[in-house]
């Protein structure tokens, strides 16, 4: 995930959506997981705005 927001950032892409197609837990789970990861990247600096 690092990867693909330094790149988005690097090509000024104003959104960026990542699908996940299987889930080793529950879907809202998955989701808490995913919008964790995202915050605490931004957190430190990330090249990411939520």
């Amino acid at each position: 995930m690092e990867a693909v927001a330094v790149a988005s950032d690097q090509a000024e892409a104003e959104w960026l959506v990542v699908e996940q197609d299987e889930c080793q837990n529950p879907s809202l789970q998955s989701i808490e997981n995913s919008m964790n990861w995202i915050r605490k990247y931004a957190a430190n600096g990330g090249p990411i705005h939520v």
